[in-house]
């Protein structure tokens, strides 16, 4: 970014008198010299009205380097890779309702108009593995809507809107897959230990009259779905988020269940189908803690 005139000639100017030929021809004290050039010189004195107008130049040539700058970045910002952060754009942008248009210099689809009304893709992960069902390579896309908040599948007219525009976007002889659907439901049977003295038996906050076990849980899977939309669920973060509630001494999971599977393990990772879990039932058993 370009400097001011006056920044510049001031630098001008304390390097002028920096100099010990110069400080000695005025007479300088090394006080004075820590003042800077423009407290001991008139506005008008000659060096004042050269460095003045050296230092104009030098403005307006790093006004033009500024200007340089800015197309470079254009030029640099108009080229992309491909790789799963701009996937993710790529899908968020999608308008539901709208033609794309093609640039002729850059072969680019876009929009003529951006309208963000029109973005029905709330949720989006990208995944790259190989298709199950053709054993394919292919670009998965995992995509969600929202309905008042809540997570919500495509429905069928939209994933054919949006299969349409990706395959416009993508680049010739990539294999794409737009997953939506619901989310996995995770159904818990959970042990907990207690302070007696902050909750009931049945894990009601003697505080605030909530249950403190399931809003930790509610509240986790949430967040998942938030903040890393197509990630796998931790049951080892689960856990630490159930013994950071209010009252909770100690949590163990016996049993998970995900779309009513039971799991044969109940620590580990597991993927979702469709991007994102939704809670099923919580089944607590609660155990005062013992002194």
């Amino acid at each position: 970014m370009a400097r001011t005139i006056s920044e510049i000639k001031a630098g001008i100017g304390n390097y002028y008198i920096g100099f010990s030929t110069i400080q000695a021809l005025y007479g300088f004290t090394t006080e004075q010299v820590a003042l800077g050039y423009d407290a001991l010189f008139s506005k008008v004195a000659g060096s004042n009205l050269f460095f003045y107008a050296y230092a104009f130049c030098v403005y307006t040539f790093e006004l033009i380097l500024d200007a340089f700058r800015i197309e470079i970045k254009s030029t640099v910002d108009a080229g992309y890779i491909a790789n799963d952060p701009w996937w993710h754009s790529v899908v968020m942008a999608f308008q539901r309702g709208d033609d794309l248009v093609l640039n002729p210099t850059t072969f680019k689809w876009s929009y003529a108009v951006i309208d963000a009304t029109k973005q029905i893709i709330k949720r989006v992960a990208v995944r790259q593995k190989v298709d199950t069902v053709d054993s394919v390579y292919k670009v998965f896309l995992y995509v969600a809507t929202e309905n008042n908040g809540v997570i919500e599948a495509l429905t069928n007219n939209d994933k054919t809107l949006l299969e349409a525009y990706v395959f416009r976007q993508k680049y010739s002889g990539v294999l794409t897959k737009i997953v939506t659907g619901t989310g996995d439901v995770v159904d818990l049977s959970i042990t907990i230990n207690y302070n007696p003295l902050l909750l009931t038996s049945a894990g009601l906050s003697l505080a605030n009259n909530i249950y403190p076990v399931n809003v930790a849980i509610a509240n986790f899977i949430k967040n998942l779905n938030d903040t890393n939309f197509g990630g796998k669920l931790n049951v080892t973060k689960l856990i630490d988020d159930i013994q950071s509630a209010e009252g909770v001494v100690d949590a163990k999971i016996t049993q998970i269940k995900i779309n009513d599977d039971i799991q044969a393990e109940n620590w580990g990772t597991y993927e979702s189908t469709n991007g994102w879990f939704s809670l099923g039932d919580i089944t607590p058993t609660y155990q005062p803690q013992t002194l």
